[in-house]
């Protein structure tokens, strides 16, 4: 089995994380046969799983961009790594009200979140 209480086979999720990697979650849902709510459950979870495991500590510099989602007023911000590029963390919002959510979720440099608290 998958993750405790999840109803899926490890190769299954796995495969499913694939897709979900590779293209939207509607068109996951398509191939898979199936609604989006456990594959969203499914994202969350592992995604949860990998925050607590993420190591931070040695990232240099964070930049953050925001971007509308579907031409509305809604907004979601990404901090990723400027020198290795991956994301770091992704928070509904924008503005300076997303970086308390980084600081608090993300086992970041604390130098950076007196920084931005002063900002």
């Amino acid at each position: 089995m998958g993750r405790q209480g999840g109803g899926f086979s490890k190769d299954f999720e796995a495969f499913a994380l694939l897709l979900m990697r590779e293209m939207s979650i509607r068109r996951a849902t398509e191939v898979l046969g199936m609604t989006d709510t456990p594959l969203w459950r499914l994202l969350q979870c592992h995604v949860a799983a990998s925050l607590k495991e993420a190591d931070f500590s040695n990232v240099p510099c964070v930049g953050v961009d925001t971007m509308a989602i579907r031409k509305s007023y809604r907004y979601i911000s990404f901090f990723a790594d400027l020198v290795e590029r991956p994301v770091l963390f992704a928070v509904a919002g924008k503005d300076p009200y997303v970086w308390p959510d980084f600081l608090e979720d993300s086992p970041i440099i604390m130098i950076m979140g007196k920084w931005c608290t002063g900002w």
